[in-house]
């Protein structure tokens, strides 16, 4: 029987994909549309899966970087890019490292 597939699953994939295609310079046809659909998920899915926990720091960065996630999802499949969205995404990005890695 398959485990369910959580926000964590997809988020290490999406890592892993926004990592590799660079250094390894795949390109195919979908490859943004993909990373970002799983960005979405693994942003959606981390949310619902949180939402009825109290909002502690570990939980609070997990929402944010599911925000992250979701937000760069979007982006990426609308094509919008503004200054201050992409100055926003990185804010919320290192806001979230900071706090995961602060537990």
């Amino acid at each position: 029987m398959l485990k369910r597939i959580d926000g964590t699953l997809l988020l290490g994939i999406w890592l892993l994909g926004q990592a590799l295609i660079p250094i390894l310079e795949l390109s195919f046809r979908g490859r943004d549309a993909i990373l970002a659909l799983l960005a979405i998920a693994a942003g959606v899915l981390l949310i619902a899966g949180r939402a009825a926990d109290r909002l502690v720091t570990g939980q609070t960065a997990k929402l944010l970087l599911a925000g992250y996630l979701i937000a760069h999802g979007v982006l990426a499949i609308t094509g919008v890019t503004t200054e201050v969205a992409t100055t926003l995404l990185a804010i919320a990005g290192i806001i979230a490292g900071v706090l995961l890695i602060r537990g």
